[in-house]
């Protein structure tokens, strides 16, 4: 028997790394799954939607207002967005887990101690006001304060069809509003921002007002953009939200709806899969400024097996007084912290990497993987095979201060 072959229609904008990372997902679903044809494309659905073949089998899509939505479900074929800009009758959708990404976000600038925060998005853009409001009340459950920017508020449909289309990389349309509410906040500040070219404009402007990226001012932003946080100065800290994945998923949920198989949740989100750490975050807001510069001569001689020891020679002060600063202000001994530094690298490998635990251990510099799996047991509770099995493919917590 001949097998079916699908028609498929994909609106998804490939300008940015985003929206080319879901399409990646969706192809590498079709390759696995039967016999895939696509057409339309990009941004310019309009005219896209009038040329489509009367025999197409689905849409993917990402939906920024109710005239695209109305267009698409009049095709009488089964619709998967990748937006949810809004929800619309008879539409599935599969976006990033907002919320995921902005708790994520502040257990990580929380981790390194900062205790002044602030978020730059869009008011009105449901994406950014969830990964914002997370955000804020993971800090503020902390007992920190967090400032918000408010823009002025865009129409509804202009701002969906701007940030997919035509969101600017340089100067940005509110630059006297943002730049008077950067110049409020205290200092030093993680800023997180609700997607990579905020955090672009964000550094920008940061520079043109004369604050230090990352010492004075650091900054995130979201979905990893390899481009845009590497044509950054500094290279720009992202979440990854695993577009990949959220390609792939809403193609695995149209083929189900294609094919008549049981239907999927109405509405799926997938969780970020991690940080990628860069220079923009590179900074620890501790004081004296001595004891940030031996946080990132540990973190930049983890692999090497560094010891207290030699943390001291490098601060070049003496063995009371720098272990009184780490305890004072870090709560842990230059030993402890150390380990603690390594059990976070180690986190995040098991959950991220298929690395042997053993090769691990020695990466993040332990000599003995008995003494490694010893230690991470007494932490965890759990082997460090029985850790991957828990986490491996979701976001990395923390390790506990020891």
């Amino acid at each position: 028997m001949r097998e079916k072959r699908y028609k498929v229609a994909v609106f998804v904008e490939t300008s940015r790394g985003y929206g080319r990372a879901l399409c990646e997902g969706i192809a590498d679903f079709a390759q696995a799954n039967g016999h895939w044809v696509f057409e339309g494309g990009g941004e310019a659905w309009p005219e896209q939607l009038r040329d489509l073949a009367p025999d197409t089998d689905g849409v993917i899509a990402r939906i920024p207002n109710a005239r695209m939505a109305r267009s698409l479900t009049r095709l009488r074929v089964p619709v998967v967005d990748l937006y949810r800009w809004r929800d619309y009758t008879d539409v599935t959708s599969v976006d990033a887990d907002h919320a995921a990404i902005g708790r994520l976000a502040a257990s990580w600038f929380l981790e390194r101690r900062f205790r002044n925060f602030a978020f730059c998005g869009y008011t009105g853009a449901p994406f950014s006001d969830s990964r914002g409001a997370a955000f804020q009340q993971a800090v503020e459950a902390a007992g920190h304060g967090c400032s918000a920017y408010r823009e002025a508020a865009y129409d509804s449909d202009y701002l969906g069809r701007m940030i997919l289309q035509a969101e600017c990389y340089g100067e940005p349309p509110d630059h006297s509003r943002l730049a008077a509410w950067l110049k409020t906040l205290a200092r030093p500040t993680a800023i997180f921002c609700c997607h990579d070219i905020r955090a672009y404009q964000v550094i920008a402007l940061c520079k043109e007002l004369g604050l230090h990226v990352p010492s004075e001012v650091a900054v995130m932003g979201v979905d990893n953009d390899r481009l845009l946080c590497g044509f950054s100065d500094p290279m720009l800290t992202s979440v990854d939200p695993d577009a990949q994945r959220i390609g792939w998923t809403g193609a695995q949920h149209l083929f189900e709806r294609m094919t008549g198989q049981a239907l999927p949740d109405r509405h799926t989100l997938v969780p970020p899969r991690r940080i990628v750490e860069r220079a923009s975050t590179e900074t620890d807001p501790v004081e004296p400024a001595w004891l940030s510069d031996a946080l990132r001569f540990i973190r930049r001689e983890i692999p090497a097996g560094v010891n207290a020891e030699e943390v001291i020679r490098f601060v070049g002060r003496s063995h009371t007084q720098v272990e009184r600063a780490f305890v004072r202000n870090l709560g842990n001994t230059v030993h402890q912290e150390i380990n603690r530094l390594r059990m976070r690298e180690a986190c995040r490998l098991l959950a991220e990497t298929a690395t042997p635990a053993t090769a691990i251990s020695a990466s993040v510099g332990f000599s003995s993987a008995q003494y490694f799996n010893r230690l991470f047991r007494q932490q965890f509770a759990l082997t460090p095979g029985q850790y991957r099995l828990q986490h491996q493919g979701q976001p990395t917590p923390p390790p506990r201060a020891q």
